[in-house]
């Protein structure tokens, strides 16, 4: 290949050490359209229609797969019975959405919800809808995987915990832009006591 294209610097090093010549590596991040998915307000249509007014809402919006650790936020959720009012919700679909439904009816986990994949035109408004979005990458994908909706999130400024390796591109991202909280992969424990201290007013969401 005369350049290969990566989308994040760890990508990048993760090809060069597989042998690409680093003159031929080229990053290019992933990107939205910021005329299309701008901020709307917290309480909107589609955040009533769904029922999310007067809710703390924690959403994880895209594709519902391996990657992106929903296990995790399937277990916190079971954790943060003291939470008023907590309303989980996975928007989306994927090659793993039957199994998290039945993970989440076998454990009871009452405070989850799913729904599937939203029009274009109401992504600003579901987006939105959030009071904090999760953005899981399953540890050991750094540098593989580089979560496309961490941009959406951005887009429409609401902020986000992302359970990503250090190393990651979402959590150097995070940590470089201020727009969120970065704990590790894959502990149910430290994601329940980050969601109640985000309930609990702790963290500024604004």
């Amino acid at each position: 290949a005369d350049a290969v294209v990566a989308i994040g610097e760890t990508m990048k090093q993760r090809l060069e050490r597989k042998g690409v010549r680093p003159e031929r590596v080229r990053v290019i991040p992933n990107w939205v359209d910021t005329t299309v998915l701008v901020p709307e307000p917290r309480e909107n249509p589609w955040a009533l229609a769904n029922g999310f007014d007067d809710r703390f809402v924690v959403m994880h919006s895209g594709n519902i797969g391996h990657a992106q650790d929903l296990d995790t936020l399937i277990r916190a959720s079971l954790l943060l019975d003291d939470v008023a009012g907590l309303a989980v919700t996975l928007v989306g679909f994927g090659a793993r959405h039957a199994h998290y439904v039945q993970l989440a009816e076998h454990l009871g986990a009452d405070k989850v919800t799913f729904l599937g994949y939203q029009p274009r035109d109401v992504l600003p408004q579901s987006l939105s809808s959030a009071d904090i979005h999760f953005v899981g990458l399953a540890r050991g994908l750094s540098g593989y995987v580089v979560p496309s909706r961490l941009y959406g999130i951005l887009a429409v400024a609401r902020p986000l915990i992302a359970a990503a390796e250090e190393d990651s591109e979402t959590a150097q991202l995070v940590r470089r832009v201020g727009c969120g909280i970065v704990i590790p992969p894959g502990e149910p424990d430290v994601l329940a006591r980050t969601i109640r201290a985000a309930a609990a007013g702790e963290y500024d969401l604004e």
